[in-house]
């Protein structure tokens, strides 16, 4: 494989496990970056991050940015103490936040409206995109960092002239009609570089990586 998309986590595993390197962000859906929401019940007693200890929050999969990385170092840089439970049944410690795993945004907020789990995780664009009637039985509790949509990874090894290359041909896509057809096909804006620069905003990412990395 010689490219690869994917939002900054899985990126990164397969970044570290096979020597890929980031190079571009990938606006998909138009969207050049995105953060989590910590979400509760409207008129719930959860108002602030300090009342998640010793209580449950839902995340979305072990592989998310949005709904793991992203939520999971954000609590431990809060100075707390996430752990991983096996149900919504299982006993959190009162010094520990407990989480478990919905396998999607919906069921997310479907178990924290239907009372299931007192706090949940989504991203902030699926948030404004819910209906308002539904947003109006939630409130957020916190928000992360941004970070980018999705990277455009290169193979280990690229020589440095085709890697050149072919970031000429995704940054210049959304310039002719063939590139914009094939952008549309690939529910995606644009390729652009990093506002930051690529080092720095690499930098963070790996930083929250090798937080999640040492919290497992």
């Amino acid at each position: 494989v010689d490219l690869c998309f994917d939002s900054p986590y899985p990126a990164l595993v397969i970044s570290q496990e096979a020597g890929a390197v980031p190079i571009l962000r990938r606006l998909k859906y138009g969207v050049d970056q995105y953060h989590s929401v910590f979400i509760a019940k409207a008129g719930s007693e959860f108002d602030e991050l300090a009342d998640l200890s010793g209580n449950m929050v839902a995340f979305e999969e072990s592989f998310s940015t949005s709904g793991y990385m992203l939520p999971l170092t954000y609590l431990i840089e809060q100075g707390m103490n996430p752990v991983l439970k096996g149900s919504l049944e299982t006993a959190v410690a009162a010094d520990e936040v407990g989480y478990v795993f919905s396998t999607a945004d919906n069921t997310t907020i479907q178990w924290i409206i239907s009372g299931k789990v007192p706090v949940g995780v989504i991203d902030n664009v699926t948030f404004s995109r819910l209906p308002e009637a539904t947003q109006a039985e939630l409130q957020i509790l916190a928000e992360t960092e941004n970070v980018p949509r999705q990277l455009v990874l290169v193979r280990a090894g690229m020589a440095d002239e085709l890697t050149a290359t072919l970031k000429t041909a995704l940054l210049t896509m959304d310039q002719n009609e063939a590139g914009q057809n094939a952008l549309a096909l690939f529910l995606t804006s644009k390729f652009d570089e990093f506002p930051e620069g690529a080092q720095q905003a690499l930098k963070r990412m790996e930083e929250l990586y090798a937080l999640v990395q040492n919290n497992e």
